[in-house]
């Protein structure tokens, strides 16, 4: 149990901004589009794309926090 505070404490400093973008789906939306812009070749689809995972990864988020709130 100790060996895994140690690995959370030490990974707080990259998932603490992960979880506040996906807490704001815009933004994470912005930040995702110009990776997928050099995948896809196409900025209209990478932004949908990116539309799409921000609001998925932002429900996901959601429903996790309603489900540890409700125990």
């Amino acid at each position: 149990m100790a060996v895994l505070r140690k690995l959370a404490d030490r990974l707080q400093p990259i998932t603490r901004p992960l979880l506040q973008l996906a807490s704001r789906p815009l933004m994470f939306a912005a930040t995702l589009t110009i990776p997928a812009w050099f995948i896809l070749d196409n900025f209209v689809i990478a932004l949908i794309v990116s539309l799409l995972l921000a609001f998925f990864a932002a429900m996901l988020r959601t429903l996790w926090l309603l489900r540890r709130h409700s125990k």
